[in-house]
């Protein structure tokens, strides 16, 4: 059976292409991995994301060759990427995976820098050619724009397009408010790209689902943690947070009781301070502190740091020798050349606490803030009642004051010098008539 010789012929020089790319997979320190759910974009049904992913790999046609994985933060799209590799390593053995983080790139990337940054470029080369290879770009939301003047479309577009060859395969992870969903549907061809977002027709879409009540449950369990479920199911804000797996841990170290006034923002300064901690008695903590609160807010403004830069730093503190200590899962971890939070949303929470005794002041500082960046103020700020608002003819007056506006991820503090007046309600049709008479 020439037919079935050529197929096992073919199958096993993949397979020696991939082995030549690929190492043993090991996760990373203190990862847990609970199969999530994801909800397919193109027709709605849920699936287990394992089953999918495996069912999508097995896949020859040469339509099912693009995968954006799509989540809010916080729901596992890097523990994902990780996995990626497991269940090629387990179930594809003939197919090479590589992973690149994107966050890495702060000017930008394109085909040729993506290809230069895999660790053995001519493997890199040869699995593409020969349709063995995975590639898996982890987080397009962290990397910088190579053109300020590109919409992400373009960005987007510019960094897949002609990247991988014959039958390889590219998955890409990315919060999801990036891309345009269905149902922001454009009136004229133009309105795609007027509105900002992604829209990587020729990919496969599935958006990663918040943790249901079992996996919660199945995670906690396994941290050893099980107990703890009934103390917060109650509590909206705990189970919101335990709904995106990569927070879980801040709830499983968690060492006092839950109730109805614990706040997202005391997990965070909990899991943070121990961090920091070398002992009770530790009295470095609070430079520990400092540095990394300095840290997070540059890298939230600047991107990703130079590690030379880093490093220099922590000497002239005395930290270099413990800076394996910032180098922890949660917090600083060099990447390469660069140093970035292990998590985004810890920088958010430091650069938050930061934000609010500006805002207090009423001294509004030049910085970068997030969906997440903002929701922390948020909670953390004690709101004074605001006065009788002043009313007249239908407006009200806007008084001076910083404040927070803009969009997701381009947000920023600013100060309104003097009061002003704006409409209480939006323009009726019968208004602008009536002006248009």
């Amino acid at each position: 059976d020439i037919e079935a010789f050529l197929q096992q012929l073919h199958a096993e020089y993949q397979h020696s292409v991939a082995q030549r790319f690929t190492r043993p997979f090991v996760w990373p320190e203190r990862t847990l991995y609970i199969d999530p759910q994801i909800q397919l974009r193109s027709d709605k049904s849920i699936h287990s994301l394992d089953k999918f992913l495996t069912d999508w790999l097995a896949s020859e046609d040469g339509a099912r060759q693009f995968l954006v994985i799509l989540g809010e933060f916080g729901t596992g799209k890097t523990q994902f990427s990780y996995r990626a590799c497991e269940l090629i390593e387990k179930h594809c053995r003939h197919r090479a995976p590589v992973m690149i983080k994107l966050g890495e790139f702060r000017d930008g990337a394109d085909p040729a820098a993506i290809a230069a940054a895999c660790p053995d470029r001519q493997h890199f080369h040869d699995a593409n050619r020969d349709g063995a290879l995975v590639l898996i770009l982890d987080a397009f939301d962290e990397m910088g724009k190579a053109d300020p003047r590109q919409t992400l479309d373009e960005s987007f577009s510019r960094l897949t397009e002609g990247l991988i060859e014959g039958n390889a395969k590219l998955i890409v992870t990315c919060r999801k408010e990036f891309f345009r969903s269905d149902d922001e549907v454009d009136r004229f061809e133009f309105g795609a790209k007027a509105s900002g977002k992604i829209i990587a027709a020729s990919a496969e879409k599935v958006e990663i689902q918040l943790f249901d009540q079992p996996r919660i449950g199945r995670a906690l369990d396994a941290r050893k943690r099980g107990s703890v479920l009934k103390e917060i199911e109650n509590h909206r804000g705990l189970m919101d947070l335990a709904r995106r797996p990569v927070l879980l841990d801040l709830i499983a170290q968690y060492d006092r009781p839950f109730d109805a006034s614990t706040k997202k923002a005391d997990l965070y300064e909990d899991y943070i301070r121990n961090e920091l901690r070398r002992g009770p008695d530790d009295k470095r903590a609070n430079q520990r502190r400092k540095f990394a609160e300095e840290i997070a807010w540059r890298i939230q403004n600047e991107g990703p740091l130079p590690a030379a830069e880093v490093e220099t730093s922590l000497k002239s503190m005395g930290f270099l020798d413990e800076a394996d200590r910032f180098r922890s899962r949660s917090l600083l971890v060099r990447e390469v050349s660069d140093y970035v939070f292990g998590h985004a949303s810890f920088r958010e929470y430091l650069v938050a606490k930061q934000v609010i005794p500006y805002l207090r002041r009423g001294e509004p500082k030049a910085c970068k803030l997030s969906d997440p960046t903002i929701e922390f103020i948020r909670e953390m700020w004690t709101w004074t009642p605001p006065p009788q608002p002043i009313e007249r003819d239908g407006m009200i007056q806007i008084p001076a004051g910083p404040f927070i506006f803009g969009e997701a991820n381009s947000a920023r503090v600013a100060n309104i010098e003097k009061p002003f007046w704006i409409d209480k309600y939006p323009v009726t049709n019968q208004q602008y008539l009536d002006f248009l008479h």
